[in-house]
């Protein structure tokens, strides 16, 4: 039987993403709006400054961001949005932790609970699988900018960092991990120096391919490339849902 890992793979992960694209404008700004209410200036709320920060590399656009920012900060109407997670099991007993943003708690709870029961999943008790995933921070490092002089205009081009120098000055940062894969670093941090240690790496001059607070499990489990086929379709079905921002999972 082959066994499927999907662990720290940065590309299957990045190709997720790419996929997601044609709702993350909508879904980053839900989540501006949520850290909004805290203030409009990020420099006095860090909750704002991170969520910028995982919008400028969802490459957001200006106006989405300002438009979020007022109604969050109550400088024009907007939703009364919230985050809500959900537990659930897909098949092969797989956990599940599902990130929502909602402006209808009763319509989102009942959304998650159809769609898991319609794509092989079911519902959990809250509590049940929740404890095994903690909040990390991730960057992934994709290469390293080069910046030269073209008739009198600064060019950037990017290319690939050397490993053993991009180690010694991880070493010096604040970090929690880091995994090198194929031409790519996925750096780990807690979510206290995560704010931090994204600035120096960016001051370090590396071009970054994304940086956010996620949910990692305590707990992995390996599973089969046929358990994994299903669960990546529980998966699809959940992110196509709008309240759905993110699907974190147990799999080794």
């Amino acid at each position: 039987m082959a066994w499927h890992s999907k662990r720290h793979n940065i590309k299957h992960r990045k190709a997720a993403e790419d996929a997601k694209k044609s709702k993350v404008y909508s879904k980053m700004g839900k989540l501006i709006e949520i850290a909004a209410r805290g203030g409009p200036d990020p420099s006095m709320n860090p909750s704002l400054d991170t969520v910028l920060t995982k919008a400028k590399y969802a490459s957001v656009p200006k106006e989405v961001i300002e438009r979020a920012i007022k109604k969050g900060s109550g400088q024009a109407n907007g939703a009364a949005y919230q985050t809500l997670f959900y537990e659930g099991y897909a098949p092969g007993g797989v956990a599940l932790y599902i990130k929502t943003l909602s402006d209808n708690s009763n319509r989102t709870a009942t959304n998650i609970r159809t769609l898991l029961n319609k794509s092989g999943g079911t519902m959990a008790e809250m509590g049940a699988v929740g404890w095994q995933f903690r909040e990390i921070g991730e960057i992934v490092i994709e290469g390293s900018i080069k910046t030269e002089k073209i008739k009198g205009n600064d060019i950037e081009s990017v290319l690939p960092f050397d490993e053993d120098k991009l180690e010694n000055e991880l070493l010096g940062l604040d970090i929690s991990d880091y995994t090198l894969e194929e031409g790519i670093c996925r750096v780990v941090t807690t979510m206290e120096n995560f704010t931090g240690v994204l600035k120096n790496i960016e001051n370090l001059g590396y071009k970054l391919a994304s940086a956010d607070l996620i949910r990692e499990s305590t707990n992995p489990l390996e599973i089969s490339d046929e358990i994994y086929a299903k669960v990546e379709r529980v998966r699809e079905v959940l992110e196509d849902d709008d309240d759905v921002e993110e699907v974190y999972d147990n799999i080794l």
